[in-house]
């Protein structure tokens, strides 16, 4: 194969390797420029006399259209010190075939015809391959970098033992299996939503990251299917989450005509079934924020109900219930009470009538009059919820995996 057709053979197959990337023509000249220059040097550092001579200079132009490749080499005279790619070629102007002369710069055309090595052009296509990749990272970076804390609905493509990988508009998006619930159970084909924590420029695959496991993707969950959260109505004010058997969220309205919690659950729980169900299930309970700490506590701590608060401390609270409701307050594996204690920020205690009277506790009753309407809705509620996930939720499966919470949110432990 002559040269010409060799080198039209090259820039064509690079040019379409890097368009199915996504890189521009001009990108692709310029990568392929740079890719040559330094193979060139490469290729040519051997003819310098010592190592204080500096690597040549090389002028390259790409005609990619042509397929054609044209290669100049640059000298310079001088007798001041040079530029890193600047030869000094005062000793050997006489014998360089010098062709033409330009802003005192000396160019001698280069063939690639002499370069006789297959390994030159394997060296050209890694220096290219490389580029390319770190093109196509920017770009990905750049494209995806608006989606960052935002969640998007992508497809299932592959599922190993540790993680997933999902599709969108062409692109891979890496989920973690430990960013994932245990109620999260996905085949091949499934189109599933997932919050983006982080675009890693600087990995080696440009990597999208994605959780489902993050209190935030509830969040964006909840603005996503319900209008008044998403126009600003309905603010949330926090929200506490142990994925995968669940979710405390606070929520007050802007408006005094709104209700908050009723406006989140819809008629018969029909708004916030679309959240449960891409939840796999998780529980979720919305709670009207008071900033009154007691009222508070209690609306929290539903299903449970307490009967009076003790204040021990800014930082310590003790929460007084009957015989009867001690272990729904205490929630399975006390979860509802550490993620109570995580909604308002406070280390809690709950304590039996009983056992205050006997230890001498003197509390503050809880009198809410919404409280019992409050805690009607969300019963009424959960029964909605139950009879949609008895194949998915299982009360006594969970009480005997309760071990599985040594893995989980630290900051839960330390409050409770």
């Amino acid at each position: 194969m002559n040269i010409k057709n060799q080198q039209k053979k090259i820039v064509e197959a690079l040019k379409s390797f890097a368009e199915l990337k996504g890189i521009t023509k001009e990108e692709i000249k310029k990568l392929l420029e740079e890719s040559f220059l330094k193979a060139l040097n490469k290729e040519y550092e051997n003819d310098l006399e010592s190592k204080e001579i500096m690597l040549p200079l090389f002028d390259i132009s790409v005609k990619l259209d042509e397929g054609k490749i044209d290669v100049k080499r640059k000298w310079i005279l001088t007798d001041q010190p040079v530029d890193e790619k600047e030869i000094n070629v005062k000793k050997n102007i006489k014998e360089a075939n010098l062709k033409e002369i330009k802003d005192d710069f000396y160019f001698e055309n280069i063939s690639l015809a002499s370069i006789k090595h297959d390994s030159f052009f394997l060296y050209i296509k890694q220096l290219f391959t490389q580029k390319v990749s770190e093109a196509e990272k920017v770009k990905i970076y750049e494209k995806f970098i608006d989606y960052k804390d935002h969640i998007i609905k992508a497809k299932v493509e592959k599922s190993s033992f540790t993680h997933y990988l999902l599709s969108y508009q062409g692109n891979i998006i890496f989920l973690s299996k430990k960013e994932t619930s245990r109620l999260d159970q996905f085949k091949i084909g499934d189109f599933i939503y997932v919050y983006i924590t982080n675009i890693e420029k600087s990995s080696k695959d440009a990597q999208i990251i994605a959780s489902r496991r993050n209190p935030q993707f509830v969040i964006k969950l909840l603005e996503k299917e319900i209008e008044d959260v998403a126009d600003g109505v309905i603010k949330i004010e926090k929200i506490a989450r142990q994925a995968g058997f669940k979710t405390k969220v606070l929520v007050w309205s802007t408006l005094d005509e709104v209700d908050a919690v009723g406006s989140i659950i819809g008629v018969k729980g029909q708004k916030i079934k679309a959240i449960i169900d891409e939840l796999r299930g998780e529980r979720i309970d919305i709670i009207e924020y008071s900033k009154d700490i007691n009222i508070q506590i209690a609306r929290a701590v539903i299903p449970g109900k307490i009967i009076g608060i003790k204040k021990e401390s800014e930082e310590k609270y003790i929460l007084v219930t009957e015989e009867r409701d001690f272990l729904s307050v205490l929630g399975k594996g006390g979860l509802n009470i550490k993620l109570v204690a995580n909604l308002v920020d406070k280390k809690l205690d709950v304590k039996t009538k009983k056992t205050a009277e006997e230890e001498s506790i003197k509390y503050q009753y809880i009198t809410l009059s919404s409280y019992n309407q409050n805690r009607n809705v969300r019963k009424n509620f959960s029964k909605i919820v139950n009879e949609n996930y008895d194949e998915n939720y299982d009360l006594v499966e969970d009480l005997a995996s309760m071990e599985e919470y040594d893995d989980y949110d630290q900051e839960l432990d330390k409050r409770y």
